[in-house]
């Protein structure tokens, strides 16, 4: 976010952890999240052997049904809506639907066996 909206416009990334397992939606209430952070060295996607995919941390008994929310908010005063013949991401889906509307695209996606994103 620093990069795209510049440090200045202070943009911001929190990521919020419920405290409960396996009930659907309590990471939306206030009372039962909670901040989640990790120290994560500056090198640690070398130490990953792999193939590695999930945070024994998180999956461990106990921890992979507590649901996760990450909220991004954009740098104050950045124009962030879409022009006309803006460019596409490097991994925006509608790379892959040139003209189809976004109703068409979750369609498609939904349907498929090969969904139309990499994301």
């Amino acid at each position: 976010m620093n990069a795209r909206d510049g440090v200045d416009t202070k943009p911001s990334v929190t990521i919020y952890r419920s405290t409960l397992c396996d009930v659907p939606g309590s990471v939306l209430d206030h009372n039962t999240r909670v901040m989640f952070e990790q120290d994560m060295p500056d090198d640690w996607i070398d130490g990953l052997p792999p193939g590695t995919e999930e945070d024994e941390a998180l999956t461990k008994e106990g921890e992979r049904g507590k649901e996760m929310m990450v909220v991004f908010k954009r740098g104050f005063g950045v124009d962030y809506e879409e022009k006309e013949g803006s460019p596409l991401l490097e991994n925006d889906i509608r790379r892959n639907a040139p003209g189809m509307t976004w109703q068409e695209i979750h369609r498609i996606d939904l349907d498929s066996e090969f969904p139309l994103g990499d994301y």
